[in-house]
C-alpha cells in the first residue's frame, strides 16, 4: 500500500486484528509518512483509549516524538 503511494489506517483492538504492539512495530519498520492509527468503540470488544496507550507505548519503545503526532494526529488531518 505504502509502496503504491497510498495511505495506510489502522484501528487498534485489544485483542483481535491490530494491537497496539503490533502497531508499534508497523511504525518502527515503515516510519510515520502516511500511517493512521485510530480507535474503535464499535460492535465488538474496543478500547476508545487505544491511540493515547499505543502512543504512550511507541515512546517506550524509542518512537521519536514527532513520528507519534503524525500517526496518531496529524496524518489524519
Amino acid at each position: 500500500v505504502l509502496d503504491r503511494g497510498f495511505w495506510a489506517a489502522f484501528t487498534i483492538y485489544p485483542f483481535t486484528k491490530m494491537g497496539n504492539e503490533r502497531m508499534v512495530e508497523l511504525i518502527k519498520q515503515y516510519g510515520a509518512e502516511r500511517i493512521m492509527v485510530n480507535s474503535a468503540a464499535d460492535w465488538g470488544i474496543s478500547d476508545p483509549l487505544a491511540v493515547p496507550k499505543t502512543a504512550a507505548l511507541m515512546v517506550q519503545r524509542g518512537i521519536d516524538k514527532e513520528a507519534i503526532r503524525l500517526v496518531t494526529y496529524q496524518n489524519a488531518v
